[in-house]
């Protein structure tokens, strides 16, 4: 049985390349199916290489998740576990049963931590 799996990244996706690549070279054999791609940022190049293997993804910045305004007044705490908890839910959403952490550099907080 494959393993659902989030793919988290932040930039270029190289990481994320290797992984899709032997995805595809092993198919049913492989361990792992990716599920999901989240980045923090908007414009990385990772969200281009898992939009066209077919791969499902989203940003998770804290503009995204709190919006212009709340973010530039929040803390980097605040900012941290608002972010985790967008891509925890995300992750749950797409039954994602483990994260691998490709390359992203946002530092996770809250409840994501217990419970991958």
């Amino acid at each position: 049985m494959r393993i659902n799996t989030a793919v988290l990244v932040s930039g270029g996706g190289t990481n994320l390349q290797a992984l899709i690549d032997y995805e595809q070279q092993k198919g049913d054999s492989c361990p792992y199916k990716i599920v999901l791609v989240i980045s923090d940022h908007k414009d990385a190049f990772a969200l281009e290489r898992a939009a066209k293997a077919g791969i499902p993804t989203t940003v998770r910045s804290p503009y995204a998740v709190m919006g212009k305004e709340a973010a530039q007044a929040a803390d980097r705490d605040t900012k941290r576990t608002a972010v985790s908890d967008a891509m925890l839910a995300d992750c749950k959403s797409f039954g994602a049963q483990v994260i691998v952490e490709a390359g992203c550099l946002t530092v996770l907080a809250g409840k994501i931590l217990s419970e991958y």
